[in-house]
């Protein structure tokens, strides 16, 4: 007799888990080394509906059970949450603050960089790591960024941020050392805008 779980599939992940987490992991240093630039990333052909394949790269790439992740309303699905548990072993939470790695869907509204956490004076790099899913790069809101790893500035259009998405993000990068670093993901895709950088809108 078949019971729920039995008759529960689960999502594969990486194909080869080693090499395809070290090429998504390539991919995220130099996103971070070079902020406001699009690159490619190849994630796992199986990922929950509610992720894009890259966003799932990123979280089967950093996430594992010392990273508590914490799901964004619609993301909070089980479909989400036993794929993460599975593959990652990461635990989840439900306190934004307490995440090291939190995930927004397209539509959040707003960022709320308050709600996570920025960090200590001695240890920074305990902030939260926020992936968020957007429509695409290239169109919609632009933005001038410059600091360490741009050699002047770049520009970045993105399509499905909220209106206060850029303040919210000029706001958290004024208290550098401190804040969140934000990666934004699209299907293939995906762009790094850390605290470190200066913001500027149209």
């Amino acid at each position: 007799m078949s019971t729920a779980m039995d008759e529960e599939v689960l999502l594969c992940g990486f194909d080869s888990p080693v090499d395809d987490s070290g090429r998504a992991f390539r991919a995220l240093l130099n996103a971070m080394a070079h902020p406001g630039t699009v690159f490619p990333v190849l994630g796992p052909k199986e990922h929950p509906a509610l992720l894009s394949d890259a966003a799932s790269a990123v979280l089967l790439t950093l996430c594992d059970y010392a990273t508590p992740v914490w799901l964004g309303e619609s993301l909070d699905v089980a479909e989400v949450r036993s794929y993460l548990r599975f593959h990652t072993g990461a635990p989840l939470t439900d306190q934004p603050a307490r995440a090291a790695f939190a995930v927004l869907d397209k539509g959040f509204e707003p960022l709320g960089v308050e709600r996570f956490s920025p960090g200590t004076p001695d240890y920074p790099d305990r902030a939260t790591t926020v992936v968020v899913e957007v429509e695409r790069f290239g169109e919609g809101d632009l933005a001038r960024l410059s600091g360490p790893g741009i050699e002047t500035e770049t520009t970045l259009a993105v399509t499905g941020l909220p209106l206060s998405f850029w303040e919210d993000m000029q706001a958290n990068n004024a208290e550098f050392p401190l804040g969140i670093d934000v990666i934004l993901t699209v299907p293939g895709e995906l762009c790094a805008i850390p605290r470190s950088i200066l913001i500027e809108t149209h």
